[in-house]
């Protein structure tokens, strides 16, 4: 038998249920577009960054030393190194023209840690300079700068010929610290290795080559590298301790030398009286001696400023854009893995039950094609096609997209503070196939299921309206008192809700879910907006910490102690600060902890310590140390435990609340109890009376031209990260956001539709009986607002939830989110669905007063 008729019924049906239809394929657009555009996104993100380090040939390993490298340190790396590429170089920090923001000139490398050019051109003359691509709105091309420190370089004047993008210093909030001008880079530069004047290599760049084949986020990369890196730094200790031996050898050798030519000049000294020959050389060798003798005490000068000789060995993670960018990447897997599981399980669940819903509508006409003699197989065409046509449309429209559209926004919040550049897009063909699949399960398959069972039915039994459900007592009519008081709309509504269970349930999920997650957004933003405030205008009451020389000349101590004691300072003390690392396994990289030591009466003052769950205010004891929240979670402490530092164990006595950077905090009496000596102070807390962030730079520069001072940590800047990291965090709330709302709308505007083309003789029915439009609306709309606000309800619990489980995985493993919501979350996220529900009112409204009663009422017997 030809089918041409199921085909025509077929479109004919698609036309007369268009809201269903398109309901339908948006439904399945939504939940495509977040499910394929947020589980490609991170991955994007990353196969961005593996093709910007590939092509620049960015560095597994970077060597500095404060004596530089002489041949025996080359040696002995090359030989560590092993099968690798490793390039030598020089940098050089200055201030330009008595500008206060340094910058850090290096020389050029070959084929590792390459710059890409962004405009000019790469110098090629020892008087030329590319600078990074960040400071053009600053300087421009042709540009003379006049070097302020050049003790280095062989020109004081350079010429910017090109502006370049560096693949060591991927952060463009953050470039690194320095020990001149206001003690924070504001960029680099690069020159040619001629330049340079040094007598030793300053810094050393090794890319294995081993690693060119991994991938550099896997833990084959990374635990190679990390075997290297120790391996180096063993080796480079036992080097230090000989370098060290060597120098004091050298300088006690010096003192001998000097001590017996200061003999011998006074022996001879006694016969220049008698001789003026030997009265001349008496002069000659004394103007020696004294030559001699300023000689050594500048070299012993220059060795207590530089201190015990030093090699560090940092890997990729020591650039902070590096690790931030890769974190934003897990950081948006971990939604991916959330968000739309959520969101198209909502989605599918909706769709399933607006085609099991479709099929029982259409039981007149599938009675009437099996009466006429189409097979099961020719009626299902119509319920399989018109599921097809709603879904792959909606999944491939979704889809595209979504892949072309979130990955890029995403990526362009999060890269706003970032130098990477060259985005690498995907399609994700697996969450595609998945979303089709889900798709087509729950539109097409849900059509067939339904099929099995009414093909049971004989084509009389289905010729006949399927008849209403019983209606039944409900628990409300037991409780007489209150339901004697209902009103006969009131009482119909509370039959009718529990009457249409399966109506009930998916209209309280459906509800739920878009509230949940509403909450979870709106949570996040939350969570994030508190942070900042709470830690640098709660918890942290200094401006700067200041970290002294480890060589202090008279002078130079008289004048940091006036600068302290000026009208700009409103208290400054001095404590003892060390920086210690721990690696923890829930991370590669290693943490980075900062060790303050000193009286509990001196940290009350800048800091302001809250119980970790209580929040009651706490202070620094003198048995035991306080670590920070987020430190202990890591390190799975809790009070009373005992933590290992430096190979010693430590009792945590308290863990304070703390939302940014690790911190451990104790006594004197607690460091000397542990280590065996006093804590000597060497650096200062200041707190300044102007808090503005020009006020604390210029201050910041002032400590450091005392000569006093080798670096300083601003709490402005440290705020400012966090603003910006929140922004970033915030423009993907806000998508996610974004995103449920528009499912909250398709969602509850099915379900509507759902609902009013299925009770249409109902309504048609009370119509005739002389309701007004208005209560024809109500009469119906009434059970959708009561479902909606139990799904609001139901959905809070449910989004709460959601945002604690996010917050506590999302944040990086140096940072922590505020765990609290705010009611503001609530009544937003409980307004949207009112909002769609109201509008989708009036839209019913509208649709009730055009419904054809006749043609509703219309009998099939």
């Amino acid at each position: 038998m030809k089918h041409r008729a199921i085909w025509r019924d077929t479109w004919r049906t698609i036309l007369k249920s268009q809201g269903r239809f398109w309901s339908l394929l948006l439904l399945v657009m939504v939940a495509s577009f977040a499910l394929t555009g947020l589980k490609i996104t991170g991955s994007d993100m990353r196969d961005t960054a593996r093709n910007f380090y590939q092509e620049t040939k960015l560095a597994d390993l970077t060597l500095t030393s404060n004596y530089g490298f002489d041949q025996k340190d080359r040696t002995l790396v090359e030989k560590k190194a092993g099968n690798s590429q490793i390039d030598w170089g020089y940098f050089q920090d200055t201030t330009i023209n008595g500008n206060k923001q340094p910058l850090r000139l290096y020389s050029l490398t070959k084929n590792i840690s390459k710059y890409q050019l962004v405009q000019g051109k790469m110098p090629t003359k020892a008087n030329e300079v590319a600078i990074s691509y960040l400071l053009a709105d600053k300087y421009h091309l042709g540009q003379k700068l006049k070097l302020d420190q050049h003790q280095l370089l062989k020109n004081s004047e350079l010429k910017v010929v090109g502006f370049v993008r560096s693949s060591e210093h991927t952060n463009s909030l953050e470039t690194g610290a320095t020990n001149i001008g206001d003690g924070q880079l504001a960029g680099v530069g690069v020159m040619t290795k001629s330049a340079f004047k040094s007598g030793k290599y300053l810094i050393g760049r090794i890319r294995f080559k081993q690693t060119a084949k991994l991938d550099p986020y896997a833990k084959a990369y990374t635990d190679y590298v990390a075997k290297k890196q120790k391996a180096l730094e063993q080796a480079l200790a036992i080097r230090a301790k000989t370098k060290e031996k060597a120098t004091n050898d050298e300088i006690k050798q010096a003192e001998v030398k000097l001590a017996s030519a200061k003999k011998e000049l006074k022996t001879q000294s006694q016969y220049a009286k008698l001789d003026p020959a030997i009265a001349k050389k008496v002069n000659q060798a004394q103007k020696k001696l004294s030559n001699q003798t300023m000689k050594l005490a500048k070299t012993k000068l220059q060795i207590a400023k530089l201190g015990k000789p030093k090699f560090t060995v940092n890997d990729r993670n020591q650039d902070s854009g590096y690790t931030t960018y890769h974190s934003n990447s897990l950081k948006i897997d971990l939604i991916a893995n959330v968000f739309p599981a959520f969101l198209f399980a909502i989605a599918a669940l909706v769709s399933w039950n607006a085609m099991t819903r479709f099929v029982e509508e259409e039981r007149l006409n599938i009675g009437a094609m099996k009466a006429l003699g189409y097979s099961n197989f020719a009626i299902s065409t119509k319920f399989v096609f018109y599921g097809l046509i709603a879904t792959i449309p909606g999944v491939i429209i979704g889809s595209l997209i979504g892949s072309y559209y979130l990955p890029r926004k995403i990526f362009t919040a999060y890269a706003i503070n970032s130098t990477m550049t060259g985005f690498v897009a995907k399609f994700p063909w697996s969450a595609f196939l998945i979303s089709l699949i889900i798709s087509l399960i729950c539109t097409s398959g849900a059509a067939i299921i339904q099929l099995r069972v009414t093909f049971k039915s004989k084509p009389a039994a289905l010729l006949l309206p399927k008849p209403p459900t019983h209606g039944s007592r409900i628990l409300l009519e037991r409780i007489t008192p209150l339901w004697k008081r209902l009103s006969f709309n009131r009482k119909v509504t509370m039959r009718n809700l529990f009457r249409y269970k399966s109506r009930m349930l998916m209209t309280i999920f459906g509800v739920a879910g878009c509230t949940g997650l509403l909450v979870m957004g709106f949570g996040i933003n939350d969570s994030l907006k508190g942070i900042s405030q709470r830690q640098f205008d709660h918890i942290i009451n200094y401006d700067l910490l200041a970290v002294k020389e480890n060589y202090v000349s008279n002078k130079a101590k008289n004048q940091l102690d006036d600068l302290l004691a000026s009208k700009k300072v409103r208290k400054a003390s001095a404590i003892h600060f060390e920086s210690w690392k721990k690696k923890i396994k829930v991370d590669t990289a290693q943490q980075q902890i900062s060790v303050i030591v000193a009286k509990p009466s001196d940290i009350a003052k800048y800091f302001k310590l809250y119980d970790a769950k209580s929040h009651q205010a706490i202070t620094v004891p003198k048995d035991g140390i306080v670590i920070s929240e987020k430190l202990a979670k890591l390190l799975n402490a809790k009070v009373g435990s005992k933590v290992s530092f430096k190979n010693h164990q430590f009792k945590v006595a308290k863990i304070t609340e703390m939302y940014l950077g690790h911190y451990l905090l104790m006594s004197p009496k607690q460091y000397q109890a542990s280590f065996g000596k006093k804590a000597k102070a060497n650096s200062y807390f200041i707190s300044l009376k102007n808090h503005g962030k020009n006020s604390v730079h210029n201050f910041a520069s002032a400590l450091l031209d005392t000569e006093a001072i080798q670096g300083v940590n601003i709490s402005i800047d440290n705020r400012m990260m966090i603003d910006d990291m929140i922004s970033s965090l915030n423009q993907v709330m806000f998508l996610l956001i974004l995103i449920a709302g528009s499912l909250a709308v398709v969602v509850l505007y099915n379900l509507t539709n759902t609902n009013v083309e299925e009770r249409i003789r109902e309504l048609s029915t009370l119509k005739v009986l002389g309701f007004f439009d208005k209560e024809v609306t109500l009469y119906i709309y009434r059970e959708t607002i009561i479902l909606s606000i139990i799904g609001i309800l139901a959905g809070y619990g449910w989004g709460k939830w959601l945002h604690f489980f996010i917050i506590d995985n999302l944040p990086p493993t140096n940072a922590m989110f505020d765990p609290n919501t705010y009611w503001t979350n609530y009544l937003l996220s409980a307004l949207i669905p009112l909002t769609i529900t109201f509008v989708l009112a009036l839209i019913v409204y509208r649709k009730i007063k055009t419904v054809d009663m006749l043609d509703a009422l219309q009998s099939v017997e």
